[in-house]
């Protein structure tokens, strides 16, 4: 059995300069002997979270990709899965527009995902955008969509909604809809 932890990082660069603004990912056993280094983020603010499903244990990362010049906050943000024991990086999702990971520690094996949204543009109207809500399975190779927001509407064309993932908790996924159409939002 391992404890599974981040510390900020004690190597030093060429220069001598000790790289303490970056986190690293270790893992170490019990008795407090054979620790391994696992990842290594480029910030101390790095938002993390240890993941187990089954006898698997994870790591995801959540990383503000852009940031909305208007309000300051993150309006993309990259996500990675690493395989907790080895390592490896397993999964990586870029510009997601928002995202929801376990909050639970411990989950079951079905419920063992992280969902995100992204956008997709509509093929015949490029000016219109809609949204689209994926799942990936913790282990899995890739991610697949739940939901499409491009709804075609006969002779009028296509109206649709944009997502954003709130929360997963107990095995549940709270989002919300917009209709990009309407000024109304869904639930």
């Amino acid at each position: 059995d391992y404890v599974y932890y981040a510390s900020p990082n004690s190597e030093t660069n060429k220069k001598g300069e000790v790289l303490n603004s970056q986190l690293v990912f270790y893992k170490t056993k019990l008795d407090g002997t054979d620790t391994k280094k696992l990842v290594t983020c480029d910030s101390l603010s790095q938002e993390y979270k240890f993941v187990t499903v089954g006898e698997d244990i994870y790591l995801i990362t959540v990383t503000a990709s852009s940031t909305d010049s208007n309000s300051g906050s993150a309006s993309t943000y990259t996500l990675k899965v690493y395989n907790a024991n080895s390592g490896a990086e397993i999964f990586v999702k870029e510009e997601a527009d928002s995202y929801a990971i376990p909050t639970e520690i411990t989950v079951a094996e079905n419920a063992g995902y992280i969902f995100f949204t992204d956008k997709i543009k509509d093929e015949e109207e490029q000016d219109k955008e809609y949204g689209a809500l994926y799942a990936y399975k913790l282990g899995e190779d890739k991610e697949g969509v739940l939901f499409s927001g491009a709804i075609e509407d006969g002779d009028f064309g296509t109206k649709g909604y944009l997502f954003k993932a709130i929360k997963y908790v107990n095995g549940c996924l709270y989002f919300t809809d917009y209709n990009v159409n309407s000024s109304e939002d869904g639930l």
